[in-house]
This record gives structure tokens, sequence and C-alpha cells, in this order.
């Protein structure tokens, strides 16, 4: 994904780094689901951060 990034988004190093944070979020979050026992309820996933120009920003009470 890295080289991606890389590769097809613009030379800006802001976007880039954002993106790159999103996907290792991603990946974060990717990693603790699938390492639950099959059939395991996750329960509910509770408010959506959300991304912007600052980074993740995580909705109160998170």
């Amino acid at each position: 994904m890295t080289d991606a990034v890389g590769k097809e988004l613009p030379e800006d190093a802001l976007l880039r780094r954002r993106v790159l944070e999103y996907i290792d979020w991603g990946t974060g979050v990717a990693r603790d689901v699938s390492a639950s026992p099959v059939g395991e309820d996750l329960g509910d996933p509770g408010p959506t951060p959300r991304w912007g120009w600052d980074g993740l920003r995580r909705p109160t009470g998170c």
C-alpha cells in the first residue's frame, strides 16, 4: 500500500501521510477483529472515527 501511495497520489506530503495513517489504523482494526474467535459477538462498534486533515478524530466519549 505504501508503494501505491507513493506511486499514485500527487506530491502532497500531508495527503500521503494521512492516507498512510488511515491504512495503518484500518489494519489495526482488522487485526483486532480477526484475532477474535470465530462466532464471537464483537458487540456494537460504537461511533465511527472521522478522518480529516488534522488526522484521526474520535467521537466524544471514545
